[in-house]
C-alpha cells in the first residue's frame, strides 16, 4: 500500500474505523480511535526515521510464540 497516495490512505483509515465499530466501538467514539491510531502511526514512523536497520532494509524479524 502506498501511504503517499491520500486516496489509499483514506480508504485504509475508513476500513480501520469500520473494524473498530465491528468490535463494539460506538460510531460516535470511532473517530477518537482513528485519530489515536493515526497519531501512533506518525509517532512510530518518526522514531524509526533514520535508523540504520530501516535504511538498509535489515529489520529484525519478530517471532510469534507457537509459530515457525
Amino acid at each position: 500500500m502506498n501511504f503517499n497516495n491520500s486516496k489509499e490512505c483514506d480508504l485504509f483509515w475508513e476500513a480501520y474505523r469500520g473494524c473498530a465499530e465491528e468490535n463494539r466501538v460506538r460510531p460516535d467514539r470511532s473517530p477518537f480511535y482513528v485519530r489515536r491510531a493515526k497519531d501512533f502511526s506518525k509517532y512510530s514512523a518518526s522514531l524509526l526515521a533514520g535508523h540504520p536497520a530501516v535504511e538498509s532494509g535489515n529489520l529484525p524479524v519478530q517471532v510469534i510464540p507457537g509459530r515457525s
